[in-house]
């Protein structure tokens, strides 16, 4: 729903609070070609990729550690991730483990989902300066945690 619409709601006695989250802005006009939740995990994958020296093997057990999440949900998103062909899955069979290995599809990805980052991030410096985003960021966060103990 654009602003406009929404804006013709609140004048027709919507309340704020309903406004607020319906106008709230989104992420979705960043992550084109990979989901916010996936491209979040896929960070977390390249990450440890990168600190850990083990030929770019993630264990699961080290993905989970990294992002503070249970393995059973470290698990079933690593399985999505899969599905969409993000990442290999792979059994260490002398170690007993599973680990993953980002896909060269899903590099490209997050390549150019970082450079639209980059760019709209760039452009809301420009525009509105960087004291400005910072306290609108320090704003949103206290939002996030207000909304977070509803």
């Amino acid at each position: 729903m654009g602003k406009e619409y929404m804006g013709k709601m609140h004048k027709n006695d919507r309340s704020k609070a309903e406004s607020f989250f319906m106008n709230s802005f989104t992420t979705e006009n960043i992550f084109r070609g990979v989901k916010r939740r996936d491209y979040i995990f896929l960070y977390h994958i390249r990450k440890c990729a990168e600190e850990d020296a083990e030929n770019g093997r993630v264990y699961l057990s080290r993905l989970a550690e990294s992002m503070d999440l249970q393995m059973s949900v470290i698990s079933k998103a690593v399985k999505r991730l899969h599905e969409k062909g993000y990442v290999e899955w792979i059994t260490d069979t002398e170690q007993g483990r599973t680990y993953v290995v980002l896909t060269s599809q899903v590099v490209e990805l997050m390549a150019e989902e970082y450079e639209r980052m980059k760019k709209g991030y760039n452009k809301i410096l420009t525009e509105i300066g960087e004291e400005a985003l910072e306290q609108a960021t320090q704003t949103m966060i206290k939002v996030k945690d207000i909304i977070d103990q509803i």
